[in-house]
């Protein structure tokens, strides 16, 4: 099936379900409104709406569509885990249909942007999450081999950088670090498994009106060490504004965790996830997409900045 921006390929199929689900509801509707959420990914996402024929008014639900194996993954992983664990605050699962789910809408009459304030709400969910799932045997269905991660943390984004920096003093010395990237990944491994969200950047983090945290997105969820969820919580943090004690408060989460050398593998995994945002914005620099519509920065000064960032954390390797 070819994709298409913009278009629901299972249009028909989605409509009979989510009148079928609005009916239950006592919801009569006369039309179905889809509106495109622009995504970063290979995903059609849209908010839609219903217009109603009786008194209940406007209801809205997220129906998101799949056409890469990569993607469906999520309808598992709702099916499997988010739905079970109500902690961690995933949007309720409406329908899943082996192409597309339909899930609940986060209103923002009941939920709001995470802000610095509610900080320490991410870094107590990830401790819970980390435990919780440790060592947990439904996380076999999401592990990833460790050639496949090889392939996309490492040689993917350094086939990216000699396309941007070709012949360069900056490509090679992180050339010269590829061996030391792969060791990373193959340590990494050997770290007790739990459930990794992938994405945990303020876009897909929100506070309900009850104060408690509500995470979208988990389509890049698997079987990890956990120790790319607790990066992702410093640059949030960071991105938030939050003046943070990052070495008490690693101190604090390697204790609640039980790693005790979480502070040198999270310099090294921060590695690793900087060679990724350097593939990422170095793609869509290279297809000709200069703005980042998440971060509604250019591209090309997001690619530098991580460079940068990855320059001078390679330079502690010395």
């Amino acid at each position: 099936m070819d994709y298409l921006w913009g278009t629901v390929n299972q249009r028909q199929e989605a409509d009979f379900c989510l009148r079928t689900y609005f009916s239950k509801l006592g919801i009569s509707v006369s039309d179905l409104i889809y509106k495109h959420i622009k995504s970063g990914f290979t995903d059609n996402v849209f908010m839609v709406s219903t217009k109603s024929d009786n008194l209940n008014g406007v209801q809205t639900v997220i129906f998101k569509e799949y056409l890469e194996n990569w993607h469906k993954k999520e309808i598992t992983i709702y099916k499997k885990i988010l739905q079970h664990n109500y902690f961690l605050g995933s949007p309720k699962l409406i329908i899943a249909q082996p192409a597309f789910i339909i899930l609940e809408f986060l209103s923002p009459k009941k939920t709001k942007p995470i802000s610095a304030k509610h900080i320490n709400k991410l870094k107590d969910w990830l401790i819970k999450k980390h435990n919780h799932f440790k060592h947990a045997k439904t996380l076999d269905n999401f592990s990833e081999d460790e050639s496949t991660q090889i392939h996309y943390l490492v040689d993917k984004p350094l086939n990216t950088l000699k396309n941007i920096l070709p012949e360069s003093s900056q490509l090679t010395k992180i050339l010269s670090f590829k061996d030391h990237f792969i060791s990373t990944i193959e340590a990494n491994n050997q770290l007790p498994p739990t459930l990794e969200h992938g994405d945990l950047e303020p876009q897909n983090l929100f506070i309900d009106n009850d104060d408690k945290l509500r995470v979208i997105d988990w389509v890049n969820s698997r079987k990890g060490s956990g120790l790319f969820d607790i990066n992702q919580y410093f640059e949030t943090a960071e991105e938030l504004g939050c003046n943070l004690n990052r070495q008490y408060l690693i101190n604090q989460i390697s204790k609640q965790i039980k790693l005790s050398n979480l502070k040198d593998m999270l310099l090294k995994v921060r590695q690793l996830m900087l060679l990724n945002k350097l593939n990422f914005y170095g793609e869509k620099y290279t297809q000709g997409k200069l703005n980042s519509f998440s971060k509604s920065k250019p591209t090309l000064t997001l690619f530098n900045k991580y460079l940068t960032e990855l320059q001078h954390s390679l330079d502690h390797n010395n």
